[in-house]
């Protein structure tokens, strides 16, 4: 009687999935293969925006093999002029695709996006196949991966090419899944999958440190058959492949902290009281996002949260409600329903850490939710499968429903791509959006000010503070301008009453220091201008700019000598052409005098000192 039940099962399944597991038609790959191709086509013609400059353009990092060895023991943004003690990652094998699309494309930008929308016609066939795999129906995984590979949440992602590390860390993930799903259940996994599994765990890790959150899935997946609800392995064994996964984790962690010093969220600019606060109204963002992908953005404008109010605790309910549902669902129904929900909500999760390091206004992007989608297709896909099994009528009204689904989406994918174009379409579409992001506003007027509109930049500026006064990085913009158009008395006024924040960070501080160090030698005030100096020095050695700063300061104070001296540090810490340049004109200065000394003393011999 079971051999009878399993084989009407299998007919079943054949009938409605359309050809063997082993076999899949190459139309239901092909097709949201080729959509995910085609819908990113406008990305082509867009330039780099935003991080792409610091990360890509003026990073050499990435532009040269012979930074290799460098690349793999340093931090990410350790080649360029930014130097936070508060945003340090370790991502060597991002660095690496960065190195490896240089090789290939040079700077061009249309290379550089080709290259991450190959990768994800990459992630969307994987998508495909671990749907595949969990459904076991062709249609429903074909449908699903359509609707992934044309989601408009994912062109932050996919259109901003500095983002290429949320596809790759997924095609690690993903490619994982694959070797601890395999087709058939009927034999136990062989040992070398579960290494390479691990190895690919560990790959994803070294793209992404926040690929740590998966680390729960693929525990599952290793030791747990989701099919009929066993365990695959003896607890002996499931210690070894789970000592195997902590194991990997823990090196990735160890070489963090040999390279960085520290984990990463020691300081920030917001307090643990904020982030634990916030993170139920950004979760619950997250969440609305990721259902309805409308008015997206590359930044948004989430408030800070300082004390627990009724809307975060019925929001933080709401969230845990659901959590509890999807639970029961899993172990009522089916674990696929428990995979796919660990998939939405375990990625967010330190998404929602990184409160405490980013500023207001740039701490929710939508590039994060690139994962999560996975969770959400492989919930759709268990709902096109029961929809699917039922009457002709349904299946032709679901197949109507996902097409013009799709088409919306391209559409709404297409037009999401121009706000990508340029930094200024970029930092405009999150300033339409939220009028009163001020970190936007500050932005905008940095751009317009690199640009010779100092009148444009200004108001910006002015706008910027008053929307957000309170924000370090837009008042040192303010004072940037300020600086800019002799203000000077009103960049002291600034940055003085700055410095008396307590919370201010060590990196801020020093940039504030800077600053208003640089002020000082404007004013002609070179003795504070030392202090100021000093005290950044003292807290930073190599800290950008503070030897050029010194170095203008000693060569206003007639000290050629040490002046050239700073500047050459100044070259040695940042690449600073302008630095080097000033150095041999000083060199030169030098020269000259003391040849000019020389011819004296051969005049007058008896000017020589002797001792």
């Amino acid at each position: 009687m079971r051999k009878k039940d399993k084989s009407k099962r299998v007919m079943e399944l054949s009938s409605s999935a359309g050809p063997a597991p082993d076999t899949p038609r190459a139309w239901t790959w092909a097709i949201p293969c080729g959509l995910g191709l085609v819908v990113y086509i406008p990305s082509l013609f867009s330039g780099f925006i935003s991080d792409d400059h610091l990360q890509i353009v003026n990073n050499p990092q990435v532009q040269s093999w012979a930074y290799l060895p460098h690349l793999l023991t340093t931090h990410l943004w350790s080649e360029t002029k930014v130097v936070s003690d508060q945003i340090l990652f370790y991502r060597p094998l991002f660095s690496i695709w960065m190195l490896l699309v240089n090789t290939v494309s040079g700077l061009s930008p249309c290379a550089w996006h080709l290259s991450n929308i190959v990768l994800h016609v990459a992630a969307t066939y994987l998508v495909f196949v671990v749907c595949r795999r969990l459904l076991k129906n062709d249609i429903a995984a074909s449908l699903t991966a359509v609707l992934f590979a044309v989601n408009p949440i994912h062109v932050d992602a996919v259109s901003w090419v500095s983002a290429s590390n949320e596809i790759l860390f997924v095609i690690f993930f993903l490619s994982s899944v694959l070797l601890l799903v395999p087709e058939t259940m009927t034999y136990p996994l062989p040992e070398s999958r579960l290494i390479w599994g691990v190895v690919l765990y560990s790959a994803a890790l070294f793209t992404k440190e926040t690929a740590v959150a998966i680390l729960p899935i693929l525990l599952a997946l290793a030791v747990f058959n989701i099919e009929d609800k066993s365990w695959r392995w003896s607890k002996r064994t499931t210690l070894k492949i789970s000592s195997w996964y902590l194991g990997a984790t823990f090196l990735y962690f160890a070489a963090r902290f040999a390279v960085l010093g520290r984990m990463g969220f020691e300081t920030g600019r917001n307090t643990w009281q904020q982030t634990i606060y916030t993170s139920p109204s950004i979760a619950a963002f997250y969440l609305s996002k990721l259902i309805f992908p409308i008015g997206l953005s590359g930044f948004y404008l989430t408030p800070l949260i300082s004390v627990p109010t009724m809307r975060m605790w019925l929001t933080l309910a709401g969230l845990l409600i659901g959590v509890a549902v999807l639970t029961w669902l899993a172990v009522r129904y089916n674990l696929a329903i428990g995979l796919a929900g660990a998939l939405i909500i375990l990625p967010v999760l330190p998404v929602l850490a990184g409160i405490r390091i980013y500023p207001q206004g740039g701490m929710t992007h939508d590039r994060y939710l690139y994962l999560p989608t996975v969770g959400l297709s492989v919930l759709v896909g268990l709902l096109i499968c029961r929809l699917w099994s039922s009457s002709s009528s349904r299946r032709v009204a679901l197949t109507i429903f996902s097409m013009l689904l799709a088409a919306v989406f391209s559409c709404l994918t297409v037009v999401q791509q121009k706000y990508y174009k340029d930094d200024f379409v970029f930092y405009q579409r999150a300033l339409d959006l939220y009028p009163t992001n001020g970190l936007m506003l500050a932005y905008l007027g940095n751009l317009n000010m690199d640009k010779g509109r100092p009148e444009v930049a200004m108001e910006e500026f002015h706008k910027a503070h008053e929307a957000d006064p309170d924000n370090p990085t837009i008042t040192l913009f303010l004072a940037r301008g300020l600086f800019d158009q002799h203000e000077y008395a009103e960049v002291e006024a600034l940055l003085s009453p700055l410095l008396q924040q307590r919370n201010l960070p060590p990196f801020r501080k020093a940039t504030v220091l800077l600053s208003l160090a640089n002020t000082e030698i404007a004013v002609g005030k070179l003795g504070y201008a030392e202090q100021l100096l000093q005290e950044v020095e003292a807290m930073y050695p190599n800290f950008p700019e503070e030897h050029w700063a010194h170095g203008v300061l000693l060569q206003k104070e007639g000290r050629i000598k040490e002046a050239r001296t700073e500047y050459l540090k100044e070259f040695e810490i940042t690449g600073d052409r302008q630095a080097r340049k000033q150095a041999y004109a000083l060199g030169r200065l030098l020269a000259i005098s003391s040849a000019g000394a020389d011819a004296g003393r051969e005049e007058n011999p008896a000017s020589t000192p002797f001792r």
